[in-house]
């Protein structure tokens, strides 16, 4: 008898955190704080009561977190070698599901996972709200694995198109306040900081 692989059920869970800060002012959008916390901690207390467990995908050592980090396996292949790089990791540790979100969202919802999960028999779900798709945020399949580092390996770089063969569904928050707010110019930081001063998640 050939005993197969255990898998774990709940989805563990990657921070995707490649970004380089290029359009905000005046420092390193991560380590920027919103109300006393830093803005890649708003996502880690968001996200990681939903997942098994949580690791930060991202190329440098200096980020203030507890959590383990895990530089890019591909180098310069953008977000979706940031998708490459959770998969295989979770794959090797026997997760079949991997939940990813950029690092630079403050107010994942409370049922973002759930929500995905109940469509988890698709390879992709992807997150939706305020009319766009977010690739990054969503649920993936560790079978995916060869076909994301084929993609890689033939210069793929651009999320939504290559997503697009899978039709993933795409599950909508239909919030007024946009829950997948993300963070780029210090105008966003300045509107996060108003949000979370009121309450508003």
């Amino acid at each position: 008898m050939i005993n197969k692989p255990q898998y774990n059920t709940a989805p563990i869970g990657f921070i995707i955190a490649g970004g380089t800060s290029s359009r905000m002012v005046g420092g390193d959008k991560l380590l920027l704080s919103i109300c006393g916390t830093s803005i890649l901690n708003h996502v880690i207390n968001g996200l990681s009561p939903q997942v098994d467990s949580l690791i930060v995908n991202a190329n440098r050592n200096d980020l203030d977190t507890s959590l383990e980090v895990i530089p890019d396996l591909i180098k310069g292949a953008g977000p979706l070698g940031g998708i490459y790089t959770a998969l295989k990791t979770a794959k090797e540790r026997g997760f079949s599901k991997v939940i990813t979100a950029p690092a630079d969202t403050p107010f994942i919802p409370k049922d973002f996972v759930s929500r995905l999960q109940a469509y988890s028999s698709n390879p992709i779900v992807v997150a939706k709200s305020q009319g766009q798709v977010h690739p990054i945020l969503a649920l993936w399949d560790t079978n995916l694995l060869n076909d994301v580092e084929s993609a890689l390996h033939k210069g793929e770089r651009k999320m939504l198109s290559w997503i697009e063969k899978y039709s993933p569904p795409q599950i909508v928050w239909i919030d007024v306040v946009d829950p997948f707010f993300n963070i780029n110019t210090p105008e966003d930081l300045a509107l996060a900081k108003k949000r979370l001063s009121q309450g508003s998640s």
